[in-house]
């Protein structure tokens, strides 16, 4: 016999799943963690009060989400606040761990910087990082690939290092 998940067991599996990183997109957004518990409690109660009007959701996550960002932008709305004095860094604000969604989030936010950081280097210094760090290549291999001596590849992956570190704060 087919075992179906209920549609509220679906909304309770969704609860359990992205919870903590709704409080974390509604905390980028309101700049308060007790806030941001507040508006993804709300969301999920307006969910099981209205589920059967909204029926069984194949978007459920996508709705969620939206609903935790109209949640928090009426938040702001109602204490005038402006989003430019919310401020999301991870380490600004405690999040339980659940099944590594933190641990994911940081890494993406450390990502993104590094990303970001990497677009202010010149060409060669980012070919030379790419090639040397993200590749995992030998000088050589990078020299070649790039047609420069190995020294160059030394010299542009030892400045693009520092200019990183300098951009990062390392």
């Amino acid at each position: 016999m087919h075992s179906r998940i209920s549609s509220l067991d679906r909304l309770v599996l969704a609860y359990e799943k992205d919870a903590a990183s709704l409080v974390r997109l509604a905390r980028c957004i309101t700049g308060s963690p007790d806030v941001a518990e507040e508006v993804v409690q709300n969301v999920f109660a307006n969910v099981v009060d209205r589920w059967s009007d909204l029926g069984d959701l194949p978007w459920l996550e996508a709705y969620l989400r939206r609903s935790v960002i109209n949640g928090s932008r009426m938040y702001l709305r109602r204490t005038k606040r402006s989003k430019t004095s919310a401020t999301c860094t991870p380490e600004e604000f405690p999040v339980p761990e659940a099944h590594g969604v933190v641990d994911e989030f940081e890494q993406r936010c450390r990502v993104r910087l590094v990303r970001e950081a990497m677009h202010s280097l010149s060409g060669r210094q980012q070919q030379c990082l790419d090639g040397r760090y993200l590749r995992g290549l030998s000088e050589g291999d990078v020299a070649e690939m790039l047609a420069i001596s190995v020294g160059t590849v030394r010299t542009h992956t030892k400045r693009g290092m520092a200019r990183l570190q300098d951009l990062l704060g390392a």
